[in-house]
């Protein structure tokens, strides 16, 4: 089980008791180092308070639930209905208010063990889909009515892969299947065995950095090769669709919002050497963990090695089309399309870092546009100046315009500071015909050298 729960003391007196009753309980006081152990280690159960210092509980229950279909009970002093049936919705199988006794907390978690404990017993049942036939009970394959011999390890893998034709299984569930170090070897001899049957091996696909999946042949099964590799392709582009998906939503929810929180702090005034100190490691803290999920984030491969940055200015753009109601128009610079060209004719790569900054910049321009501009046009300009050796990304809607006071909010601070990380600016003006502009200008030999 792993509890995770920022006050030290209730904490320490949950797993103290818990551990009494005879589970086995693992514990962390914060959301980052929680996400850290539930995408590493399998756990029968996840208990989680809401109320986190570095990211609000019911973000990281939308986090959890991306990557482990395991059973999450929520406990909270929250009690609203409305934030309850939400939370439920979101992927909670149980939801206690706290104050609670630890009878009831216990109740609780045999609950949702037993119900998991169903599950797993269904999977223990006879399955049968017209070409591939399991039985658990005699550990048999059929493959067309034909007896498939596997090891025991190997019918686990088939068996738990096939029951969720298309599920990416991560690496670490299927190691409790077979020895983690003889995992790939395993599923290699399995792969062998079904290129021996009408399935082929195909049926099992890797996913790079990730773990595995079924992906089951229509029937009848394909026989020309460029079907097939069509299917394969349809695979690789949903899988790299879902990751990036993940990988958004973990830069959007929680990168956002200790990037924004850091700012905060240290803009935050105090008096005395102990105040400033203690400010000043806390501020520390939160950019460490913030530096945490962008390895996180990294380890996604949100930018796959062949998608060019304007592939992810487009994907990204994409991404803003049903929020904004309408396809903002965009222009990149060719140079963009592989690598730019210095004045002197010289090629240089951007630093994946300083992409990573200028399409989050981009989500966030998209983003106020989208909430507060009540803009019909938006125009998205991504351009090189060679001379100059300046990239700037400019955005540029029809909405409403600026306010009388500029707005300071954390949004522009934050394309701010990812601006000034490469020496650049974010400037803020109104756009010719009413509106906005958005320019967000870096030198790119700054980029370069670092």
């Amino acid at each position: 089980m792993f509890y995770i729960e920022d006050d030290h003391t209730i904490r320490s007196v949950i797993v103290r008791r818990l551990t009494e009753y005879g589970y086995d309980v693992d514990a962390a006081g914060t959301a980052m180092a929680g996400l850290r152990a539930v995408t590493t280690k399998q756990y029968d159960v996840v208990l989680l308070d809401l109320g986190l210092p570095d990211l609000d509980g019911a973000d990281l229950l939308r986090m959890i639930r991306a990557f482990a279909d395991l059973p999450i009970i929520v406990a909270s002093a929250r009690d609203s209905e409305r934030e309850i049936v939400a939370l439920l919705k979101s992927g909670a199988d149980d939801f206690l208010v706290k104050p609670f006794s630890l009878e009831v907390l216990v109740a609780r978690i045999e609950t949702v063990m037993k119900r998991t404990r169903r599950l797993a017993r269904a999977a223990d049942q006879v399955y049968e889909d017209g070409v591939l036939r399991l039985d658990p009970g005699l550990a048999a394959a059929h493959v067309a009515g034909e007896p498939l011999r596997l090891t025991d390890a190997e019918f686990a893998i088939l068996n738990r892969l096939a029951r969720h034709p298309s599920h990416i299984f991560r690496t670490a569930e299927l190691s409790r299947l077979a020895d983690s170090k003889e995992l790939k070897s395993t599923i290699s001899r399995l792969r062998l065995k079904l290129d021996r049957t009408p399935l082929g091996g195909a049926v099992i696909a890797s996913v790079r950095d990730v773990g595995y999946l079924y992906r089951p042949p229509d029937p009848p099964a394909p026989t020309d090769a460029q079907h097939t590799a069509a299917n394969a392709g349809d695979v690789q582009n949903a899988v790299r669709d879902e990751r990036r998906r993940i990988a958004r939503d973990l830069h959007d929810v929680v990168s956002q919002r200790l990037f924004t929180i850091s700012l905060e702090f240290r803009e935050f005034p105090v008096e005395g050497p102990e105040a400033l100190r203690r400010r000043d490691e806390l501020a520390r803290r939160i950019d460490e963990a913030n530096r945490e999920l962008r390895a996180i984030v990294l380890a996604l491969d949100i930018n796959e090695e062949t998608e060019t940055i304007a592939a992810a200015i487009r994907h990204c753009v994409a991404d803003y089309t049903r929020q904004l109601g309408f396809a903002p128009t965009v222009v990149i610079d060719d140079a963009l399309n592989s690598a730019a060209d210095d004045r002197n004719g010289r090629q240089f790569d951007i630093p994946t870092e300083l992409e990573r900054d200028l399409t989050a910049t981009l989500r966030e321009a998209l983003s106020n546009a989208a909430r507060h501009s009540a803009a019909t046009e938006v125009d998205v300009s991504v351009q090189v100046d060679p001379a100059r050796m300046l990239l700037t990304l400019s955005v540029i809607d029809n909405g409403i315009g600026l306010p009388a006071e500029r707005p300071q909010t954390g949004g522009l601070a934050n394309m701010a500071a990812r601006a000034q990380r490469w020496r650049g600016e974010l400037e803020l003006l109104e756009a010719d015909g009413g509106g906005t502009e958005l320019d967000w200008t870096v030198p790119l030999r700054a980029a370069i050298s670092r």
